[in-house]
This record gives structure tokens, sequence and C-alpha cells, in this order.
């Protein structure tokens, strides 16, 4: 199924504009996909995933990762990877755009029915001394794996404390082939750069940046760059 995250269902967090793209309501059981874009100044509320772990990807701009009252900064090509129960809420700090898109495993439906946007007084704040083990890292320099033809790189995985989400950064160089083994479980490709043709059975359509494919189990994909080489990230249950 190919997806535009322009095309997400609107939903209350904060002043920014937040879109669910991928969520049960249409389908997904294990994986969430959410869009952020937050003009200057907007806070995505601090909240809690009590059960769920959540990865956030900065797609332009800067800004910081909140928790309590320690901001910590974060840029492009950033990724934040957030284990259960740890307090976390985005800022934008600059004076630009802060686009974002933000993935969850096993699915919050609380975020989605306002229960997560409070008011101040009842935001969760970190307890006196807590030790955070959210972690930044950059996409780019993910742990490779080692495959002809593309650049592989493991960034979120059970290495770092991951239990329910991996994510990775592919590269393919343009004119190659891309093509997925069959889906363990439920995944999104994301299509941060580029352009090409996605072929599922014996369909063929196009795809561009800001598109994204969800595979549910068993399914599978070809995709051929065509103009220029493409950059996607992978997200997926372990």
């Amino acid at each position: 199924m190919i997806l535009k995250i322009e095309d997400g269902i609107a939903f209350t967090m904060g002043k920014g504009k937040n879109w669910r793209v991928v969520h049960p309501e249409m389908g997904s059981q294990e994986i969430t996909m959410n869009y952020a874009l937050h003009l200057p100044g907007v806070e995505f509320t601090q909240h809690i995933h009590e059960y769920s772990e959540d990865v956030i990807i900065i797609l332009e701009g800067e800004g910081s990762i909140r928790q309590g009252d320690k901001y910590t900064s974060i840029k492009k090509d950033e990724i934040i990877f957030i284990p259960a129960g740890e307090v976390h809420g985005t800022v934008n700090t600059s004076n630009g755009l802060l686009r974002m898109v933000s993935f969850q495993s096993p699915p919050d439906m609380a975020l989605y029915r306002g229960e997560k946007d409070k008011n101040v007084k009842a935001i969760p704040r970190p307890t006196k001394g807590h030790r955070s083990e959210v972690v930044i890292l950059t996409l780019q320099k993910g742990s490779p794996i080692f495959i002809d033809e593309f650049e592989w790189r493991s960034v979120v995985c059970k290495n770092i404390g991951a239990k329910h989400l991996g994510v990775d950064y592919i590269v393919i160089k343009k004119g190659k082939h891309f093509e997925t083994d069959k889906a363990k479980k439920e995944e999104i490709y994301f299509i941060i750069n580029g352009s090409g043709i996605v072929k599922i059975g014996n369909n063929r359509e196009s795809i561009k940046n800001n598109n994204l494919l969800y595979l549910k189990s068993g399914e599978k994909f070809t995709l051929e760059s065509n103009s220029s080489e493409i950059s996607l990230i992978r997200a997926y249950v372990l």
C-alpha cells in the first residue's frame, strides 16, 4: 500500500500540525507512523508511552527534545529513540520550520484520542535524579549492513535496547533494483529523497519523496531508482 504523508488524519498534541499516517484505523496492528510540521516556538506536549517505544526522525530544521526542564538539541538527519516510560516532547527552538516523522510500536491509541495532550499541571515530569535512556543517533552513522549495491545501516535495533521497534537507513544507487524479502511482521518504507518505480505483484506505480509503503506480514515489493539515488527509512516490528 502506497501512502502520502500529507493524506494522514490530523490529531491534536500541543499547537503544532500533526497527522497520523499509519495507524490501526487504516489497518495496522503493530506499528504507527505520524507526521509533524511545527513552527518556531511550538511544542509537542510532553508525555509518556507506557508500553510503546517511540522513534522520532528530524527531516528538516532543528529544535530540542524536552524531558521535564531539560532540553537536548536535535537537528536534521538525527533520530531519537525513546524507550517506553520515558517522558519526552519536542520543541521547535529555532527560527525556522521543524518537520518530523515518528513511529511507535505497539500503537498507543491514547495519543490520538487526545489523552496525552493535558493541561500544563498534569504534564508528566521525570523523577528527581532520573537517568534518561533516550538515545540520539545520526541516520548516516548507523551500523553498516554489508549488502552489495546498497548502503544499508541499522540505526535502531536490539543493540541499543530496542524491544519492539527497529529502524534502518537505506540508500539505493541510481539505476539499481531493490527487492525486499517477505515481511515477517508489519513494515514501513518511507522515501526521504529521490523517486522510482514500485512493483507489487503485477502492479507498477511511481513513488517519490514523502511517499511511503506500508507492508503487512507476507507482503514484499521491488523498487527501481530512476533519475537519481533514493534514500529511505525502514521501520519494522522486532
